[in-house]
Order: structure tokens, then sequence, then C-alpha cells
């Protein structure tokens, strides 16, 4: 890209949250709740299938909404740890009773019950507890173990995304490979389980051995339904374990744990401060009693802020949820099984480094495609924007719409430093730093210069050049004209020298060349080779 060219580099940013101060811009009337719902459903691709499913889903939105400015309130007054953020994330058009319906396992209350029964369940006393020696903070993301968040969709299987997560992680310690397993697999083939009606991670485990092995995410892929199991994906086998490991139910064994790989764990994660949940440390409404557990979830971490220790927990909502699909769970509290019951249900797999690869099929079929690279390894923590939104480290946070000093809206650029076009969804990477928003392009040299000092000689050519567009200055106003002839309505064009010929805006935003004002001459520059590109005013989600 060389000097003085334009790129269309213009991009649409994704809204993460829509703060309180929103929330209560759009309890004063009922338009403007009305409005608000419109620009969630497009960031969010929201399509209903009538109009009375609009107005139930915007009557859960608003009584969403006004949860969202009291607890908020609440969050903003209260004295010491701020705790967590609630805002209008992708599940905010559904009422609580609608979330656990479609989120819930009840299988894991089940799976619970049988730990008891097996005597797995080992209470949190003195001389039971597991002793480690641990760093202050741990991400397996930055050690390459764990893949991209995933989303279940409307199908109750979070047991089989955790225990994907689980052996995608020791796979990745052990061979060094991080391979993205196949969910769909353990849905339509582990007849332990029950598919979109829930599951328990030991069970798959248990699945994955007795099998030799389970497929690819790219050979088997994700479908959200309940399936007949493809038997002849089900004997490629890319990764094998070994075996697997309850985790004692108590905060010090699950840090154990966690020390030698990510853990596949059980919580409660019905509340509606959970479904809400948008960042912060969370310590909210959800139940530590564990035959509440009802969701699977992988813990790949832990840290601390602000003097609070948290767990990095891995979910299967997408990144549209939480912070970028993930939520930090408060640990080392006085519960007996911790947040949510955190500490309650925790297993993992095992693999020996000196496992061989699972055995080839007799009959094989063509060979799947090789499964995409490993990807770059996570920031330890993604950079925040005001108040609990929060945008990728590799990204920039830019205000899409402000009151005064305070942004309400938060989006993300996907490059990094950028230049945020104010008061727009877009943004322009730090080397084409000059927004031009009506043409959708972004600049590297401006246009016009307001400076009177002379031009670097390589921005100016002779001025009986001929298809040159030229500036004049006048008390800050910039006028176009062209040094050549122009036939029609309008005349002749003014020759060097005279007067410039007043345009309008569009003309403005048409201007082909570059020209500089300097001493109250005309000075023409060479013409510019812009790349326009059509774009729509929307704010996508990512």
């Amino acid at each position: 890209m060389g000097q003085g060219r334009a790129v269309a580099l213009l991009l649409l940013l994704s809204v993460l949250w829509v703060s309180c101060r929103d929330a209560a811009e759009a309890e004063e009337g009922g338009g403007a709740a009305v409005e608000m719902f419109e620009r969630w459903m497009e960031r969010h691709r929201k399509v209903y299938a009538h109009p009375e499913e609009k107005a139930r889903r915007y009557g859960n939105f608003v009584r969403n909404l006004e949860f969202v400015r009291r607890r908020n309130e609440a969050r903003a007054a209260a004295a010491g740890s701020p705790g967590h953020a609630v805002g209008l994330n992708v599940f905010a058009d559904l009422s609580n009773e609608e979330f656990k319906e479609m989120y819930s396992s009840r299988a894991l209350r089940t799976a619970i019950q049988e730990r008891r029964s097996r005597k797995r369940l080992v209470e949190k006393v003195a001389g039971e507890a597991a002793a480690c020696e641990a760093p202050t903070s741990l991400d397996w993301r930055n050690r390459g173990a764990v893949t991209a968040v995933k989303d279940q969709g409307q199908c109750g299987s979070c047991w089989a995304f955790s225990s994907t997560g689980a052996m995608e992680g020791i796979n990745a310690i052990t061979t060094g490979d991080l391979v993205s397993l196949s969910e769909q697999e353990l849905v339509d083939c582990d007849a332990t389980n029950d598919g979109c009606q829930g599951g328990y991670m030991d069970y798959a485990f248990e699945w994955v051995i007795n099998n030799g092995g389970i497929d690819s995410e790219t050979n088997y892929p994700y479908t959200g339904v309940d399936g007949v199991c493809n038997t002849t994906k089900e004997e490629m086998k890319v990764v094998s374990i070994d075996g697997y490991e309850d985790v004692a139910a108590n905060g010090e064994a699950l840090l154990c744990a966690v020390l030698q790989q990510p853990v596949s764990v059980g919580i409660d994660g019905s509340s509606l401060d959970f479904q809400l949940y948008t960042g912060g440390i969370y310590d909210g409404d959800c139940s530590d009693n564990p035959d509440d557990i009802d969701h699977a979830v992988l813990i790949v971490g832990y840290g601390e802020q602000g003097g609070e220790d948290y767990w990095i927990v891995k979910n299967s909502w997408g990144t549209s949820w939480g912070i970028l699909g993930y939520i930090y769970i408060k640990r080392n509290t006085e519960l007996p099984y911790g947040v949510c019951a955190i500490d309650a249900m925790a297993s993992y797999p095992t693999k020996n480094s000196g496992s061989a690869s699972p055995p080839s099929p007799a009959v094989m079929p063509p060979p799947p495609p090789p499964p995409p690279p490993p990807p770059p390894p996570a920031s330890p923590s993604p950079s925040q924007c005001g108040d609990y939104s929060y945008c990728p480290a590799d990204e920039t946070c830019c205000c899409i719409l402000d009151l005064g000093s305070y942004c309400l809206i938060y989006g993300c650029c996907s490059y990094e430093n950028a230049i945020c076009c104010a008061g727009t969804s877009y943004c322009c990477p730090q080397d084409y730093p000059i927004c031009d928003v009506p043409d959708g392009l972004c600049l590297q040299v401006s246009i016009i210069f307001l400076s009177l000092s002379p031009p670097p000689p390589a921005a100016v050519k002779p001025a009986s050049s001929c298809s040159f567009s030229c500036l004049w200055s006048s008390s800050g106003l910039f006028l176009l004209a062209e040094r050549r002839r122009r036939r029609g309505g309008g005349g002749e064009a003014a020759d060097a020298g005279q007067a410039p010929i007043p345009v309008d805006d569009n003309q403005r935003r048409r201007r082909t060349a570059q020209a500089i004002a300097v001493e109250g001459r005309w000075i023409c520059g060479p013409t510019l080779k812009m790349t326009e590109t059509p774009f729509r005013v929307s704010i996508t989600n990512k």
C-alpha cells in the first residue's frame, strides 16, 4: 500500500454490551425501548416467525432490561468489590424459565447422586485436601491446550462440549497437537448419555475409551440436534484417552487438577444473573448445592484481580455471552462446594505421553481433510472497555454510542491500536488513520491539509498537469474546482488563477485528487487511486 493511496478498510464494529445507563435511557419511554430492542435484534441476527412471537420476546427483553438496570445500579452503589455485571447479551429475549428449559441438563443432577452412591463425592474436611504448589495464575489458553469457544445452540449437549474440551486439552499437552474434537459424535453415538437431553462427562470419557478414540470436529461436524450415529465416521479415531479421574469435592483438589490440565466441571448455571452475565468475577445467585448442578463447563485456568481469586471457565454458549464466551467464577470462598457448586463434580481424562495412535479401521474410508491449524495463544485476559465490556487483546475498544463523557455502547475493532471513527460503528487501521466515513474509506494522507507550510516535494506535481482537482482555502472554507474545461450547464471551469467553482458536499466527497492550499495559491497534487466499497450502516455481532 503506497503513500497517498486510500484503502477500503472501514470495518463494522461488533457490539458486546449495553450498559445500565443505556437501560435507564430506554426505560424513559416505550419508544426508546422498542428502538433498543430493534437494535439488539440486528446485532444478534434475531428473526422471529410471526408478530406474536416477536411481541412475546419483546416482553422478555423489557423485563430483562429492568433487571439489568436494577442489578447494575446496585453493583455501582456497593462498597468494596464491584462483583460482576449483567447486560443485554444474546439471551436477553428469553425468560429465565425458557433459558433453563433450553440449556439445563437434568442428567447432571442424576450424576451427582450416582457419585455419592459410589462414594466419590469427598467432603471438604481437614486432612483430605490435596496439597500442591501453585503459581498465582495459570491459563491453559496461553499454552496451546484450548480450542476456540463453541456454541451448543438449543441442544442440551453441554456435557459433550465439556468432555471434548478436556480431551482436547490433555491430547495437546501430551502430543503437542491441538485438535478440535467432535461433540456431534458423542451426541449421536454415545448411548450411555442422552444427546440433546443431557449427559455426564464421566460417561463420555468411558465411551471414548471403549470406542478406542473419537473423531475430529472437522470430519464429524456439529449440527445441534440428535442424529443417527454415523458408524463410518465413528471409526475415524483421531484422538484417544487411556482413562479418567474424578476430583475430590474441594477447592484445593480442584486447583491441583487444573495445574495439570483443563478440567471438566458441573455447575448450577440457571440463575438469571448467570444467563445475562457480561463480565467481572461472578459470585451471584447460582446455587452452591451439588443437587442443583445442571450445566457442564471447562476450567482452563485461574487468576486474581483486585484481591479476588477466580476460575477461568470456558462455556459453550458462543462468544456473544460473557467475556467472549468465558466467565470468571470466584474461588477460595467459604462455601463447602464453591460458587455454583463448582468444586463438587470435577473430572478429567488421562492420557499417557507414550500412547500409540488409535488403530486404523479394517476398511479405511476416504481420509478426512486435515484439521485446522491451532489458533494462536489467547491473551491471559481480554482488553477491558469501560465497565465490564471486553474485546480480544489484539483488538481495539471503540465507543459506538456515547452520552456526554459516558460511553453507552462499546464495540470491537479487529485492528490492534486502531483509529476509532467517532460517533460511528467504523474504524481504521493505524497506518491509514484518517476516517472518510461518507465514502467508506480509510485514508493514509488527508485530502485537505490545513497547514500553510509548503508540502513535501513528493506530494506535489506540476500545476500544468490536466486532470487534477484543486482546493482553495478561504476563511477555513474549502471549495473544489477542476483545472480543466467542463461542458454543460455549468459552463467552463476556472482556468489557473481564476476564482474556484463552488460545489456541493456530494461533489466534494467524490474528490479524485490530493490538493494542498499553500500561501493562497493553487497547488495540485497527484490523483489518488481510491478503492470505494459499499457498506451498510449496521452493527453486527462477532
